[in-house]
């Protein structure tokens, strides 16, 4: 996992608008999750998720680590961490399938068509206040990404390339969170991620403008 510091992360970053934000390369997406050992473990072990993990239900991925970070207190909620890396491909048709999970007069007329295609797909989003590593909110969001059903099967037993456990190193950057020391604080190297087709990045309603804290 190539690594930076967290001054470096937000220097490289938008300050605002919706964007996601993630570790990717060519062949894969890295996303979040975190669980407790009797789930982590054995997905570990076989390299997909297999019970006792639940596939009746609606499971959340997020593709920013510090966001993951903010949801799981630093590690501190679950006994692991878990870094996916899915198929890019697939990851783009996750993004083309998604529906908001809320209501949005940018993309629908009329709640009735929204509710109707919320009902039909197994996968959804929604866009969340980024926070900085002591929780407060910053103005860029961050996506999260519901999967269930078909979708939740699929990403859990043919989508994955990797499962690694990030545990030990989410702990290590405790220290210097503590000591509010954002050249020690060390957070994954992410990059704004763009979706191959545009109806998919208009659907998202991503920002296409941006400025970082540096002004470049």
């Amino acid at each position: 996992m190539k690594t930076v510091s967290y001054n470096e992360h937000l220097a490289a970053l938008p300050s605002s608008g919706k964007h996601i934000v993630g570790q990717f390369d060519k062949h894969a997406v890295v996303v979040y999750q975190e669980f407790n050992r009797q789930i982590a473990e054995p997905a570990l072990q076989h390299q997909k998720f297999v019970s006792p993990f639940c596939f009746d239900r609606l499971s959340w991925i997020k593709t920013n680590f510090m966001w993951m970070m903010f949801r799981s207190d630093w590690g501190r909620f679950s006994d692991y961490v878990l870094a996916i890396h899915i198929k890019r491909g697939a990851f783009e048709t996750i993004l083309q399938r998604a529906v908001p999970a809320k209501y949005d007069r940018l993309l629908y007329t009329k709640p009735a068509q929204w509710r109707k295609d919320l009902k039909q797909s197994d996968i959804r989003y929604q866009w969340d206040p980024e926070h900085d590593p002591y929780g407060k909110r910053m103005h860029r969001k961050a996506l999260q990404i519901g999967l269930s059903g078909e979708a939740l099967r699929q990403y859990a037993t043919e989508w994955i390339v990797e499962i690694r456990d990030v545990t030990s190193f989410v702990h290590a950057q405790l220290p210097a969170v503590k000591a509010s020391d954002h050249n020690k604080l060390q957070v994954p190297l992410e990059k704004v991620f763009t979706p191959q087709e545009d109806k998919t990045s208009q659907k998202l309603t991503l920002s296409t403008t941006y400025s970082s804290p540096l002004g470049t």
